[in-house]
């Protein structure tokens, strides 16, 4: 994926960059509580591509795209995150119950549903799986409508509005990206226009409004946006967009209630680089 995107935007204009990023100004209120570098020592740290976090804002589970999983709480002080425990790195399973294969691996979203189940895309091999727990032994779900995805760029974002389940493609189609809902059967629910050369990192439904993170390479830097839609794709709202190299390259998403503050937290995904890193950033927005 950042092979693709690196050939592809290396060589913008620095206008160019500054026009897609815009002023880098938060809305009023807004503002930037947290950024927090996290590492273990296991060979398989590091690529995590999605998050959800309990409601009390420190338990964590996260995924990465070689297939594992963890989970951890967050340690803070205030409103700051100040050290991470987090319990060992696991694989997914296959249909089989072993270890997902590393060609079947790159596991992008997950979400958990309303009963307890969790469900995971699979991106370069187009797939969705539904695990009864994570730990488990998944269930192949219905996805032929996404057959027709270019090869490392498919179904990058899930989560879930009420009881059903919604999924974004990394890239758009024709100046938009295409919302799909699975309700019985997949339809698609409503559009939601492209802005630049951003593209969709992950999604989450709080508070009756679709929270999608997207992420832009400019080949000297990564930049950050999030954007907040209501759920027909109306009232878009910009809540953030970082400058390019202000953070890693952010690829997870969760947002969750703080008293009167909505919190939105994000991991990075450090495509198993050495001179990228992993880290938790935090924006936080009162009511």
């Amino acid at each position: 994926m950042l092979r693709r995107l690196a050939r592809a935007l290396i060589a913008v204009p620095l206008l160019v960059v500054l026009a897609a990023v815009g002023s880098w100004k938060l809305p009023a209120g807004g503002q930037h509580a947290a950024t927090f570098r996290w590492h273990m020592e296991d060979p398989r740290f590091g690529g995590f591509s999605s998050i959800r976090l309990d409601r009390d804002g420190r338990g964590f589970t996260t995924i990465t795209d070689k297939g594992d999983w963890l989970k951890g709480t967050l340690l803070r002080d205030g409103t700051r995150i100040v050290g991470v425990k987090a319990g060992p790195l696991t694989a997914l399973r296959d249909v089989k119950g072993r270890p997902v294969a590393p060609a079947e691996s790159d596991s992008e979203g997950f979400a958990f549903a309303p009963d307890g189940s969790v469900f995971v895309t699979f991106e370069q091999r187009t797939g969705l799986r539904r695990y009864p727990t994570i730990e488990g032994v998944p269930q192949v779900i219905d996805d032929r409508p996404f057959h027709t995805l270019p090869f490392n760029a498919g179904l990058e974002a899930l989560t879930f509005d009420g009881s059903d389940l919604l999924t974004i493609p990394e890239a758009p189609n024709d100046g938009t990206f295409t919302v799909w809902r699975l309700h019985g059967t997949w339809r698609r629910d409503f559009m939601i226009p492209e802005r630049g050369i951003f593209r969709v990192a992950d999604a989450d439904v709080f508070e009756g409004h679709l929270y999608i993170l997207e992420r832009a390479f400019f080949g000297f830097g990564f930049s950050s946006r999030v954007r907040r839609f209501d759920l027909d794709g109306g009232g878009e709202i910009t809540l953030l967009t970082s400058r390019p190299g202000k953070f890693d390259n952010l690829e997870g998403l969760s947002v969750w209630r703080d008293g009167a503050d909505t919190v939105l937290t994000m991991i990075s995904d450090d495509n198993f680089i050495p001179v990228e890193r992993t880290e938790f950033v935090e924006y936080r927005f009162p009511d």
